[in-house]
């Protein structure tokens, strides 16, 4: 049996700010160096490439102005447990900058949107990064493996959004009272089954192929479809989950999918995010629920774990994923403390809430400053979920990825011999001086999985 090490997995999101100032007073002129300007003294930035307010951070991750929102992007982590506490860690940087702000009078208030849609279907980025070897990875050529590929991650990514949808109170129709809750927000906006952009093509996969490392080695999966969650348990389980259909593909382990060709991706992500016990129609006329696609991927990652050695930390997703596949067939409601869309109708249900009270609980849910937010946090957890653990990434990077050997690299030098830095580089400076160590002008981080680099000549 062979071994495989886990993911390198990445995230980023798109969050919404919204500023309010004293009466008299402007919204700070430029939001992002405001936020730099109020991290605590410990967390050090370095600046980022090619934008003008583009910072790494010391804990691994990066900040920057992406349009009309804040891009805060977690530090390459290994697996979906590190990945997920990189994450969360990584918006609540943000937020806390915020409340600083907020404390010293800098601005009344602020609100902080973590969510991928409005109310008119605008949407905006949250991305899951999976790193690939390039052997197993060209989405971009058209062979009977990418196919696979594609075919495979199509099943995934229409189907998670049973345990992966951030949920979406939407009034009816000509009715001002009456109301439905959904289960997925990004999919609603599904236009291609594939496409290379993001914003003006709203695809199932994204086709872009930007590694972010070492070409001929490495490939990286962008994963643009899926919700941003505020349970810790959902985002674990997403990053977990679509690591192991990923393993099903590297492991030749797909014969299943001759029985599993969705006749219609695009429909079907939209009928899936209103609700996921749609049928949902193959090319062969059977018809399938979200919950049976997702109960076929798990069978098929649970036979691949008989036959190679997973890392325990899989292990416990693919556990979980099996129990929450049993837990929506008993009841749905099973699954309120682990899926944002189950909760949120429970709550809503539950109260016997009206369409302007139920609207309020859905903004709730995004309002990474709100008390259910915070409660959520606390409460909607994985397996071995630790505190301790989530609070060390607040001022440090993963120890076992590229993100520890960047940070060390910038500890090292003085900051004004810094150039740029990037996910896969650092140049620095003329730093031909006796005042400091002469360093390579140019330090290639294209190896993710290594965290040793020597610096100094």
């Amino acid at each position: 049996m062979s071994i495989i090490n886990e993911r390198i997995i990445g995230s980023e999101s798109e969050l919404a700010i919204d500023i309010i100032p004293f009466q008299g007073q402007s919204s700070p002129p430029n939001l992002v160096a405001s936020i730099i300007g109020h991290l605590p003294t410990v967390i050090k930035t370095y600046p980022g490439r090619g934008f003008t307010n583009d910072y790494f951070l010391s804990t691994g991750g990066k900040i920057y102005k992406d349009r009309e929102f804040l891009e805060s992007c977690s530090p390459e982590s290994r697996g979906a447990e590190e990945a997920t506490y990189t994450e969360i860690i990584s918006k609540k940087i943000v937020l806390d900058s915020l409340r600083r702000m907020r404390e010293e009078n800098q601005i009344k208030d602020f609100r902080i949107i973590d969510r991928v849609i409005d109310d008119s279907l605008n949407t905006w980025g949250y991305h899951n990064n999976f790193l690939v070897k390039r052997e197993d990875f060209n989405l971009k050529e058209s062979s009977n493996r990418s196919n696979t590929l594609i075919n495979l991650l199509l099943n995934h990514f229409t189907s998670r959004v049973v345990f992966n949808g951030a949920g979406m109170v939407r009034q009816k129709p000509n009715s001002p009272k009456r109301f439905t809750i959904l289960a997925g927000q990004k999919l609603q906006t599904i236009e291609r089954k594939v496409s290379p952009g993001t914003v003006k093509e709203k695809p199932i996969i994204n086709l872009r192929d930007q590694a972010l490392a070492q070409v001929q080695f490495w490939g990286r999966i962008h994963d643009v479809s899926g919700d941003s969650n505020i349970s810790p348990w959902a985002t674990w389980w997403n990053k977990g989950s679509t690591s192991l259909v990923l393993k099903l593909h590297e492991n030749n382990m797909t014969n299943f999918l001759n029985e599993l060709s969705i006749h219609d991706p695009v429909m079907t992500s939209r009928d899936f995010a209103n609700n996921p016990d749609t049928l949902a129609t193959m090319n062969n006329n059977k018809k399938f629920r979200a919950i049976d696609i997702q109960e076929i991927l798990y069978t098929q990652s649970h036979k691949m774990s008989q036959h190679i050695e997973l890392p325990p930390s899989e292990l416990e997703v693919l556990e979980q994923w099996g129990k929450a596949i049993n837990d929506y067939r008993k009841d749905p409601s099973y699954l309120k403390d682990r899926v944002d869309w189950i909760l949120k109708a429970y709550i809503i249900k539950e109260k016997e809430l009206d369409f302007k009270k139920a609207k309020l609980i859905d903004l709730e849910f995004g309002n990474l400053d709100s008390k259910l937010v915070e409660l959520i946090w606390q409460k909607n957890i994985f397996p071995e979920f630790n505190k301790n653990t989530l609070s060390e990434y607040y001022y440090f990077p993963p120890s076992d990825t590229r993100a520890s050997r960047r940070v060390d690299i910038l500890g090292q030098v003085k900051p004004s011999v810094i150039d740029y830095v990037d996910w896969d580089e650092i140049s620095f400076t003329n730093t031909d001086n006796s005042t400091t160590p002469q360093i390579a002008n140019l330090i290639k981080m294209d190896d993710p999985e290594t965290n040793k680099q020597e610096i100094f000549r």
